[in-house]
Formats: C-alpha cells, sequence, structure tokens
C-alpha cells in the first residue's frame, strides 16, 4: 500500500477517512466554492489513486449518492457545481466501477436460463439529471 493510499484509509478522530470527509462537502451551503473544490479533489483522487472510492465512503456511501443526485436534479442548483459532478461521474465510469453502480443504483437479476442481467431498481442518473 502506497503512502498516498495508506493517508487516504486512514481513520480521523471524528471517524470516517478523508474521502468520506471530501465526499461529504456536497451538502455544504454557506460557501459555493467549497462543493466545487471538494468534487475536483475526489475526481482527482478517482483518477490517480488506485482504491475504491466506493469503499472509503462505507457506510455514508447511499446518502452521499443522494445528495449528488438531489443537487443534480434541483433547477435552482449553480450550474457549475452540476457539471463538477458529470466530470466526476464520467471519470468514475472509467476509474470507479463500484461507485458507478451505487450511482445507477443496479441490482444483478437472476434470469431463468442461467445468465444474470442488471435491471434499475429506482431510476438511472440521467433520470435524476434532467427532469
Amino acid at each position: 500500500m502506497s503512502p498516498l493510499e495508506k493517508a487516504l484509509m486512514q481513520l480521523g478522530g471524528h471517524g470516517s477517512n478523508l474521502i468520506a470527509v471530501l465526499a461529504k462537502y456536497i451538502n455544504h451551503k454557506h460557501d459555493p466554492a467549497l462543493p466545487r473544490l471538494a468534487i475536483q479533489l475526489l475526481k482527482r483522487l478517482a483518477m490517480v489513486a488506485p482504491m475504491s472510492v466506493y469503499a472509503c465512503l462505507g457506510c455514508d456511501a447511499a446518502a452521499i449518492r443522494d445528495a449528488f443526485l438531489t443537487r443534480l436534479r434541483s433547477k435552482t442548483e449553480d450550474m457549475r457545481i452540476k457539471v463538477m459532478i458529470l466530470e466526476f461521474l464520467t471519470v468514475a465510469v472509467e476509474t470507479q466501477p463500484g461507485l458507478i453502480e451505487l450511482f445507477l443504483n443496479l441490482e444483478i437479476k437472476d434470469s431463468t436460463e442461467g445468465s444474470r442481467s442488471f435491471c434499475w431498481v429506482s431510476g438511472a442518473v440521467c433520470r435524476w439529471c434532467w427532469t
């Protein structure tokens, strides 16, 4: 494990690791630059760190996903934040398969022929973004 991975996985005094803390800044409303900077750093970490961002989010993963999707869905949200979230998800498609599965909310459905297929559990990211 590299020193970067050790630092990112280390739990702080608050019980969360750095990636989970960064992701929670999506909820920050007082300074619009802070969520954008946090998303930009998450995007960069997803590109360069050979680790699962989804695993680092732990039990907060679903709540963080919902916060990201709520900001994407909002009609009054700053367009720059929406663009940064979509850029983060674009990077995640290439480097973070577990995280994308969380955002797409896919569930494996066993078919009768023995092959497995995926089905949507509660809607797609695209439907949330553009409604």
